[in-house]
């Protein structure tokens, strides 16, 4: 990640909120890091919710994410 700028302004965006209330929409072919991005934006998330509600006990975070069948390539 620390390699990959537009991973890092992904989810330093992500972690600002800058699109709210929109959602963010993270796209490419397969084998980017779109996974590998999600995941870690969804870990700082879950770090500033944990220490801005000061909440230790209980750490858990809902994330949904989905994948389009017409997103999905196929080999003719």
């Amino acid at each position: 990640m620390e390699t990959n700028p537009e991973q890092m302004s992904a989810v330093r965006h992500i972690v600002a909120g800058t699109s709210r209330p929109a959602p963010y929409l993270i796209y490419g072919p397969p084998g980017t890091g779109k996974t590998f991005t999600m995941v870690e934006a969804i870990k700082q998330v879950g770090a500033c919710v944990l220490r801005q509600a000061k909440i230790i006990s209980q750490r858990s975070l809902l994330a949904c994410l989905f994948k389009l069948p017409e997103t999905e390539s196929t080999n003719l």
